[in-house]
């Protein structure tokens, strides 16, 4: 039997790139180096499957045959970035799938689909209904924090579901990062791996609506056209709450973030592996930023209007840390201080941030 398909090049492309971007190549199992072609009413659908993470796209298509395969992941989406955007063909054969252009013909090996792995049915989920483009932006953020060797247990991102709302949270260890949503529902905290949080950046897309189900072991994430079922992590994410409680502080300087980002942007330019100390010395209605590199015999200050009327603090935080936490924020801050010696708590509209300061001396 032989199946033909015309599809717009840049629309297959698309479809096949965002489910293979969990296809880690190489994989002990060698079917999981392939993703899944499925034929069904009047739908092209994609899924890959890492084990760990399965994810599946479907495309519109106006056909009323049924057909189902395995390909190479990374063979079919190199053909396909060759193209412009323009109608090819896909003919869906038993051994081959051919894919036609007006000048060329490529022919790809079909894979026996009968060892990809099958899908998580849901069972007894709860579920919480987010907006994309919030979700979108408190990933991105909380990607900020996490621990890219994998080397430490600070690789993980929190979904923490709760009655008043919906908290992303993430750390390295340095920085603890809090990202406030309204979305509420039956209260669960879901860890979930710097892997599958990279995941949903990429299939989710800005202003659709999501529905997120979750049991004591999976997590499933519905979009239109797309599905994402992933494996929560059994790892205990540390305690944050009880952590940013243990601080009180008592003073509070107020400062516009398009004034000080770009301040601790170009400090951090300067700085190297050895030395990324920034200090801050807070005065009234004035703080003073400095950076000294003692080695090379050369220094940057800056001083930037605030609101602050305590005392004078002399604070000083890694530039790589400060710089990151700024990113995240895009509205004026509070820095709320103690004295130089205690973490700083940051706070903006829906975010607040704890960060430690390091030694100065």
């Amino acid at each position: 039997m032989s199946i033909k398909l015309v599809v717009n090049s840049k629309d297959i492309l698309k479809a096949v790139q965002t489910v293979g971007g969990i296809v880690k190549g190489n994989h002990a199992l060698p079917i999981l180096d392939n993703i899944l072609i499925k034929l069904q009413e009047n739908k092209l659908i994609f899924i890959s499957d890492n084990l760990e993470i399965r994810s599946r796209v479907e495309l519109a298509i106006d056909s009323k045959d049924a057909f189902k395969t395995c390909v190479p992941y990374k063979l079919v989406s190199n053909i396909l970035k060759g193209f412009p955007s323009m109608p090819i063909e896909l003919v869906l054969e038993k051994m081959n799938l051919k894919i036609l252009s007006e000048t060329g013909t490529y022919v790809v090996p079909l894979v026996d689909p009968s060892t990809f792995p099958g899908s998580k049915e849901k069972t007894a989920t709860d579920t919480v209904k987010i907006e994309s483009t919030q979700l979108i932006d408190a990933i991105k953020k909380a990607l900020l924090f996490t621990d890219k060797t994998n080397v430490t247990n600070m690789h993980n991102v929190l979904i923490s579901i709760k009655k008043e709302g919906t908290k992303i949270v993430s750390t390295d260890g340095n920085v603890i990062l809090e990202y406030s949503m309204t979305a509420a529902g039956v209260e669960k905290d879901l860890t979930v791996s710097r892997s599958i949080a990279s995941h949903l950046i990429q299939i989710i897309s800005p202003n659709e609506d999501i529905e997120l189900s979750y049991t004591d072991s999976h997590l499933f994430l519905s979009m239109e056209g797309k599905e994402v079922n992933a494996i929560l992590s059994s790892a205990v994410f540390p305690p944050y709450t009880r952590i940013f409680e243990t601080y009180s502080p008592d003073k509070k300087l107020t400062i516009d973030n398009g004034i000080i980002a770009p301040a601790i942007k170009r400090l951090y330019a300067l700085t190297d592996q050895n030395n990324q100390t920034v200090k801050f010395c807070i005065k009234e209605n004035i703080v003073e930023l400095s950076f000294i590199n003692e080695l090379q015999k050369y220094e940057a200050k800056e001083t930037l209007p605030c609101e602050y009327s305590d005392e004078e603090i002399n604070i000083a935080f890694n530039a790589n840390y400060i710089n990151n936490m700024l990113i995240a924020i895009e509205e004026s801050i509070e820095m709320n201080i103690t004295d130089g010696s205690k973490p700083c708590i940051f706070i903006a509209e829906n975010i607040r941030a704890i960060v430690g300061p390091i030694n100065a001396s």
